[in-house]
């Protein structure tokens, strides 16, 4: 055994020693943020978020011990951690995630390592993308038909808040354009996350550029969420932040671009939304080619990812049935790697915190 491995054997030997158990520890964990998920655009959607975090944070798990086993540095262990989280994790953070509560390479994956989450799935949230293209952009002429979603995700966020959520997360690309009013109706202090944001620095961090030169970024999603321009305003941010110039294309921009085909996939008779999700029927097949078809336009037309713009896109696209060439950001794993790595820098031993911290005690 490696003289590294030898002592780190016995620190957590010593540790066993005195608590009994490694794996015990963790269910003694009290995490201080506490994600509440806004859910139900689509209820497919939310459950592919949750399934997904349950596997990706396994694969952080699974990596990070291997990278430990294998005696590797703190550089290393983080480099372990890039391959398989979009998220944006520190040296220190992962050296903490290491070594807390104890030495990883001594843990099994079970229950009680997962992070806890509120996962409200309320699919009586009207449709963002109806609202936006009729009320906001009069697109339509139907707009005494379609109700305001802001009411309903403001009052979903007060709930997930009333349940003990620090942090607010919302899995629907397109009702990113009313995350503002979500903002500002919760309390002070409640971090709210921004999946398009968190997409985009990720496309940045995998795909570096040389200074100066604009990275293209290609964008499938309902028309609500292209015609609005939420992307392109948070590309903007991004771009202001970090100094390189982000531009979002869609379907609408490039030569024999085809956004009804995209819009067909998500909200068409036999849709995704409609539960046409099987590649092995003729319409779940049907819509992951009509969707695959515009990714492979947007790469063709320079784009160094293309983004899956709606929740709906995963169930039936993915990086390994994508275009030849076409580079998936998913922001459904951004938003799931985002909530994984809040909870889990906010954890303490309930024997071992301050006074201060015992307040949420039962």
């Amino acid at each position: 055994m490696p003289r590294v491995q030898f002592w780190v054997a016995l620190a957590n030997l010593v540790q066993i020693a005195s608590t009994g158990t490694v794996d015990r520890v963790y269910s003694e964990l009290e995490y201080l943020t506490l994600c509440g998920i806004i859910g139900g655009l689509g209820p497919a959607a939310s459950a592919d978020f949750f399934s997904g975090l349950v596997h990706r944070q396994e694969l952080l798990f699974q990596a990070l011990k291997a990278s430990v086993l294998a005696g590797a540095d703190a550089r290393g262990n983080v480099e372990a951690v890039k391959k398989v989280s979009t998220a944006p994790w520190t040296e220190a953070e992962v050296a903490r995630l290491v070594s807390f509560p104890h030495n990883i390479a001594f843990a099994n994956m079970d229950d009680q390592h997962h992070v806890p989450i509120l996962l409200y799935d309320n699919p009586q949230i009207p449709d963002p993308n109806d609202y936006i293209l009729s009320n906001i952009l009069n697109l339509t002429k139907d707009h005494q038909k379609h109700l305001d979603p802001r009411p309903f995700m403001i009052r979903t966020a007060k709930r997930l808040v009333a349940g003990g959520s620090t942090c607010i997360g919302v899995t629907c690309n397109t009702a990113h354009y009313f995350l503002p009013d979500v903002k500002a109706n919760v309390p002070a202090g409640t971090t709210v996350l921004n999946m398009l944001q968190l997409t985009l620095q990720h496309i940045i961090r995998a795909f570096p550029t040389s200074a100066g030169k604009p990275v293209k970024v290609g964008l499938l999603g309902t028309s609500g969420t292209i015609d609005s321009g939420i992307y392109s305003l948070q590309a903007k941010m991004v771009s202001d932040e970090i100094g390189i110039e982000l531009a979002v294309i869609s379907p609408v921009n490039v030569t024999n671009g085809n956004q009804s085909a995209v819009m067909e996939a998500i909200y068409g008779v036999r849709g995704i939304k409609a539960g046409s999700v099987d590649p092995a029927t003729p319409d779940g097949r049907r819509n992951h080619d009509l969707l695959a078809a515009e990714a492979g336009k947007l790469t063709a037309a320079g784009c160094t990812a293309v983004i899956m713009g709606c929740t709906e896109i995963p169930l039936v696209l993915s990086s390994t049935s994508a275009p030849p060439g076409t580079h998936i950001a998913n922001p459904t794993e951004a938003l799931s790697d985002e909530v994984i790595r809040v909870t889990l820098q906010d954890r303490y031993l309930r024997s071992g915190r301050s006074p201060q911290l015992l307040v949420t005690d039962v």
